[in-house]
């Protein structure tokens, strides 16, 4: 018995912790991505919002997964590109999230832009 506990104990470290984590952390938001579509049936499409949450999700996810892949096998091929990829991403994110932001902020600024996309699609019609 003391000697199980002991194997268990080793294990137990703040890297494997933290490597679980990570696991745990892609799988939740793999399956918020696959839940959120299921249960709206894709209309998140629909709305900034929604592609932004869909997108941040399933951003992280692949940061955890990123991690996760890392520290269980730390050379795998194409490891640099996948690397830059996801830093890609999570960056566009983020400015995204600034964008929409700014436009939830300044809601007339919108509008304008919304009525002369109108007006543009208006006279691009008549021709």
């Amino acid at each position: 018995m003391t000697s199980v506990l002991t194997a268990i104990g080793s294990l137990i470290t703040l890297k494997n912790v933290g490597t679980v984590l990570t696991a745990v952390g892609a799988l939740a938001c793999f399956y918020f991505v696959a839940a959120y579509q299921w249960e709206t049936r894709g209309s998140w499409r629909k709305t900034a919002g929604g592609k932004h949450v869909m997108g941040f999700t399933a951003v992280l996810g692949a940061f955890f997964g990123l991690v996760f892949a890392a520290r269980v096998w730390p050379s795998y091929p194409g490891r640099d590109w996948i690397s830059l990829v996801v830093f890609a991403a999570s960056v566009w994110q983020v400015l995204w999230r600034n964008v929409l932001l700014y436009v939830a902020q300044h809601p007339q600024r919108q509008s304008r832009r919304d009525s002369h996309e109108a007006r543009a699609t208006a006279e691009t019609a008549d021709k």
